[in-house]
């Protein structure tokens, strides 16, 4: 393989990462989850999706009634508690990169997603099993502590339009315009976030990360957020926009999910969602990342994965 195809090669799967790592973001509202992912500077003024204008006053109804009337958007609570799990497929597509994305999730805070294509040489894979997070690739792989810890168990918290209202400051800014449409802006902190296996060097967990939302005056639905999301090698900013609602079941879900990430835009699309059909062991710990985990006392040493050989 010559130096250009391996740069290309190598760009990918760096895009894959990035993708993945997105992808949790883009997906939480589809997963019945809150993400929070946008440059530590102030939110921009125009949206990098859609612009982001000011609107004339109106009378501006409480946090509470608004998300009370994206539940019901959603298709009510009843609804949304008769899912205890769920498997999103469809695709992703980012630049110079076309690859098949499955969401796996189950009450109350499991999430697998995996992002797979050709190109990147194997599948990108990210979990939490409710208390162990990771991320793994053909070529690496890694348990999250700290903020990044922290941050992928409020994500994966299933049922999180129902407690919007409990587990987050809510405060409404007022009423904007974003991808043509009034919406009611608001910023959400989350009321707690303890860290979880202390504090990463570099890792910025002194405040809670607050996200900016924007939920459409007509419909209620959540069509657009900013926030932001710790990584390894700091915070990722993301501005994202969700749109083309359709219904599975009984709850409306956002089949087209577009989102700027540092100075990509990236496009997901939900083509199947299946309810309550997850086996209970969807959310095992990979071996690879077993040995990773710290081991008791006196515990036999464990035996190394292999890893494959290029013929």
């Amino acid at each position: 393989m010559n130096k250009t195809a391996r740069t290309s090669v190598v760009s990918a799967r760096a895009s894959a990462v990035t993708a993945v790592t997105a992808l949790t973001a883009l997906l939480s509202l589809s997963a019945s989850a809150l993400a929070q992912v946008t440059p530590a500077s102030a939110p921009p003024a125009d949206s990098a999706l859609g612009a982001i204008k000011p609107v004339p006053a109106v009378a501006v109804p409480s946090a509470k009634e608004i998300v009370s009337k994206y539940v019901a958007a959603l298709g009510g609570e009843d609804a949304l508690r008769k899912i205890t799990s769920r498997v999103d497929s469809g695709s992703i597509e980012m630049t110079g990169v076309k690859a098949d994305f499955k969401l796996i999730a189950a009450a109350p805070d499991r999430r697998i997603v995996v992002v797979s294509s050709p190109t990147l040489g194997g599948d990108q894979i990210q979990g939490y099993d409710g208390s162990v997070a990771w991320d793994l690739t053909p070529t690496s792989k890694r348990l999250l502590s700290g903020s990044e810890l922290s941050y992928r168990a409020l994500t994966c918290d299933f049922y999180r339009p129902l407690s919007l209202g409990s587990k987050f400051d809510l405060r409404v800014l007022g009423v904007e315009e974003r991808d043509g449409k009034p919406c009611y802006k608001l910023t959400a902190t989350p009321i707690s976030e303890p860290v979880k296996g202390g504090v990463e060097p570099g890792q910025n967990s002194e405040k809670p990360r607050e996200a900016t939302l924007f939920f459409d005056i007509e419909s209620g639905l959540l069509v657009g957020q900013i926030v932001l999301r710790p990584t390894a090698s700091g915070d990722l900013g993301v501005d994202t926009s969700y749109a083309e609602f359709k219904k599975f079941g009984d709850i409306l879900v956002p089949t087209k999910t577009t989102s700027k990430v540092a100075n990509s835009v990236q496009s997901v699309t939900v083509t199947s969602v299946e309810f309550n059909k997850v086996a209970s062991d969807a959310f095992e710990i990979p071996a690879a990342i077993k040995e990773l985990m710290p081991k008791p006392a006196g515990a036999p040493a464990p035996v190394p994965t292999p890893v494959p050989t290029k013929k």
